[in-house]
């Protein structure tokens, strides 16, 4: 979900799908607008997946929802991320994660127990999380009750209130 798919991380999964390709099938849905999409979609044809890719483009807030709520997991391999704000987003729709460890995500996600985190770039790594996903049960479950009380730490008034907190330091 976003744009600048290269900073999101869209080729690690579609290498990573490529490697699951074999055992599973599966339909991924890529949402935002990028200049090099079709470079994205030629990649999926000379891989031979290009019927596991769905490139949506820019959708409604409402259908975004509806498809957090119907998705069996969310993936963000981010190269450069600051939160994760559609980790969150996920999170509130009881879907399992799976997100690159940098930037803001690990304030986000603790491995394996809110989600799942890997080394951005690795899609041998991303590939073997999507199947620990796909096979545990336990694990998704596991991760999905742990996600809803992550959610609380990033409510609308406890980020006002470190913000705050924030510039009062500052300011002494």
């Amino acid at each position: 979900v976003g744009g600048n798919m290269e900073r999101k991380g869209l080729l690690t999964l579609i290498r990573a799908t490529n490697l699951l390709k074999n055992k599973y099938r599966l339909k991924v849905n890529v949402v935002g607008n990028d200049p090099k999409i079709n470079n994205y979609k030629a990649i999926c044809r000379k891989l031979d997946i290009e019927n596991y890719f769905i490139f949506l483009g820019t959708i409604s807030p409402t259908h975004l929802k509806d498809l957090y709520s119907q998705a069996d997991l969310f993936v963000l391999p981010s190269h450069e991320e600051a939160l994760g704000i559609s980790i969150l987003e996920a999170m509130a729709f009881n879907t399992p994660v799976i997100g690159s460890n940098i930037g803001g995500i690990p304030e986000i996600i603790e491995n394996y127990c809110n989600g799942l985190l890997i080394e951005p770039g690795n899609e041998k790594m991303l590939a073997n999380m999507i199947r620990e996903i796909i096979e545990n049960e336990y694990l998704r479950k596991n991760i999905v009750a742990n996600a809803k009380s992550t959610l609380n730490n990033f409510s609308t008034e406890k980020m006002l209130n470190c913000t705050i907190d924030l510039y009062n330091k500052v300011l002494k």
